[in-house]
């Protein structure tokens, strides 16, 4: 379901010309750094695309390296088996059993054709400002594009015309909880819609604040690796094995940069890597850094959340990163969730314990 048809030319040389010309400035934007031919250095779309292919074929490494379920596992079983010990896992059916729309709607000719003048997130250029492309321009670059590392669609704004697609998914049922939701419409972005190139990905990261995430597949296949949060930052970005020339993109990531950790057999480094199909939803607790590179064209749905059992380190994380907004957070708990709001504080009161122990360590 997630594989195109060879791509046909448009045959419109206006559309082409404002097209190319479109995505090259957005490129420019978005990696300033990057001369338009960098966008091609490393080949992996051309001359190292027979490397590309064949990680594309592999499987899970090591095998049953993330547990894999199906939609009949129990909530209960899913907190105690996953979301309690912070383990990750993959779960089949989730968007069939609940029916969702999606499912049928987002094909790349369905998505692009109801879309195709409205604008989507890229990005962002070197002072944060967001950067946009027209839906039907991106269309025609994913088609055609030969970069090691493509401009990727990511967005989480669902107003006006794209407000439909909040109604084309649903949660899933293993989610429950949602105590950001109480900060109303002050909360950090949680939501995204990802339409990814063939080669696109994510580099290596933790999510913000402590949250975890779910992400589900709806076109294409997907490559994971995770790295348990104990992970020493210096040994998840792979610093100590690139060279001058290397880039840190998804694709350099898994080409390049994890042969050479996995020669070094460093005593820190514990990967654990698997491909996400169609219909899977990855659960991935917080802390675990992880990257993603797309083996297909992809879309996908992804959210992050804070619920009952990780909302202790979520709040310790944004009472230190984000200490304003975390005090407008308290408010509204105190008048939507009392219960929720005294679970904060009795934990406010822990660091305070804390750090009066370390003032009087040694009287």
């Amino acid at each position: 379901a997630g594989y195109r048809s060879p791509p046909q030319p448009s045959f419109d040389f206006a559309f082409d010309e404002a097209w190319v010309a479109q995505v090259n400035h957005v490129k420019r934007k978005i990696r300033s750094e990057l001369n338009l031919p960098d966008w091609q250095k490393y080949g992996f779309g051309h001359k190292r695309a027979a490397e590309f292919e064949q990680l594309a074929a592999s499987g899970d490494d090591p095998p049953g390296a993330v547990a894999r379920e199906t939609v009949a596992m129990s909530l209960e079983d899913f907190w105690e088996k996953y979301e309690k010990p912070g383990r990750p896992c993959l779960i089949s059916g989730i968007p069939e059993f609940q029916q969702w729309p999606a499912c049928q709607k987002w094909t790349f000719d369905g998505f692009f054709k109801k879309f195709r003048h409205s604008h989507f997130k890229v990005g962002k250029d070197d002072d944060g400002s967001t950067i946009r492309l027209r839906a039907d321009f991106f269309e025609e670059y994913m088609k055609t594009q030969k970069d090691d590392s493509p401009v990727y669609l990511f967005d989480n704004h669902f107003k006006h015309e794209k407000k439909e697609l909040l109604s084309d998914y649903r949660i899933p049922h293993y989610f429950p909880d949602d105590f950001m939701a109480l900060a109303n419409d002050d909360r950090p972005p949680y939501r995204w819609i990802g339409i990814g190139p063939k080669r696109s990905g994510t580099v290596m990261h933790q999510d913000p604040l402590c949250t975890s995430a779910w992400n589900t597949l709806i076109r294409g296949r997907k490559l994971w690796l995770l790295l348990p949060p104990s992970t020493p930052k210096r040994v998840a970005k792979s610093k100590d094995v690139m060279l001058p020339d290397d880039d840190d993109e998804a694709c350099n990531h898994f080409l390049d940069l994890l042969p050479r950790k996995r020669a070094r057999q460093d005593p820190d480094f514990h990967p654990l890597l698997c491909v996400q199909y169609p219909g899977e939803t990855i659960f991935v607790p917080g802390n675990w850094w992880h990257c993603v590179l797309n083996l297909d064209d992809t879309i996908a749905v992804t959210q992050n959340y804070v619920g009952r059992h990780n909302f202790a380190s979520v709040w310790r994380s944004c009472r230190e990163e984000r200490p304003c907004w975390s005090y407008r957070w308290l408010r509204n708990m105190e008048a939507l969730a009392p219960e929720l709001a005294a679970e904060a504080r009795r934990l406010n009161l822990q660091v305070l314990e804390i750090v009066r122990g370390f003032l009087t360590w040694g009287e």
